[in-house]
């Protein structure tokens, strides 16, 4: 008897699998971001530290879809 087994009457449905991400799959991401920002022309005063968190967090994103 398994004990992480769940009874056969309790009635839930498997959760979705995760995709695993691999080496190519962020290698894409970032080249896809890196291409954006060479796409836009560069502030006047520079990149700042804001600009680069809200670059991380859009490639945090976007590997999260990729997961599922």
């Amino acid at each position: 008897m398994d004990p992480f087994e769940l009874h056969p009457e309790v009635l839930i449905k498997p959760g979705k699998e995760k995709k695993d991400l691999t080496f190519e799959k962020i290698s894409s991401i970032i080249e896809n971001k890196i291409a954006e920002v060479r796409g836009k022309q560069t502030p006047r005063w520079g990149y700042t530290s804001r600009d680069m968190v809200a670059l991380l967090k859009s490639v945090k994103t976007e590997m999260g879809k990729e997961c599922r």
